[in-house]
């Protein structure tokens, strides 16, 4: 997650736009740039095959696809909205807009009472003084609010940011 106010966006993407990212990621990677963070997506590449020609397999939820399969192919994913204005918007159909992400994040919160109940979303999780005891109740809701996160959609949260909490 970004400190940025970008919208949850939903959109059907073609499968040769989804190719062309991972391949964009696979060769960012060889450069030094942090590896694509995703869920619901798993792909495998080939490091000994030109650039271009990298992705070997592309795994969206159940469904497994070789490279010209996912070419025809057109999916519905999610994410913020700078990902799909950046690098998806030309021949993709945006389906939904919800607000933006950090309110995404609170309504999910809101369906999950003993989530909320036990992560006052006030709190400031990197605060330097606490009273007896409330170090380890920290560290408990730190670990619960890092569970929820994945469990939600790990696309929207970087690994990086789940490692600040």
């Amino acid at each position: 997650m970004y400190p940025y106010e970008d919208a949850l966006i939903t959109a059907e993407v073609t499968g040769n736009r989804i190719l062309a990212f991972l391949e964009s990621a696979v060769t960012d990677k060889f450069k030094g740039i942090d590896p694509l963070l995703a869920s619901g997506i798993t792909y495998k590449y080939d490091s000994s095959k030109p650039e271009g020609q990298r992705i070997v397999s592309v795994t969206i939820g159940d469904k497994t696809y070789n490279p010209m399969e996912l070419f025809q192919a057109r999916v519905t994913v999610a994410m913020d909205s700078y990902l799909y204005y950046a690098k998806f918007s030309q021949r993709s159909k945006l389906k939904g807009k919800r607000g933006n992400i950090y309110n995404c994040l609170v309504d999910y919160l809101d369906k999950k009472p003993s989530v909320r109940d036990a992560t006052p979303l006030g709190t400031d999780i990197h605060e330097s003084s606490f009273a007896v005891g409330q170090e380890e109740k920290e560290q408990v809701r730190k670990k619960k609010l890092r569970e929820l996160l994945k469990e939600m959609n790990p696309t929207l949260f970087n690994q990086k940011f789940l490692e600040t909490l």
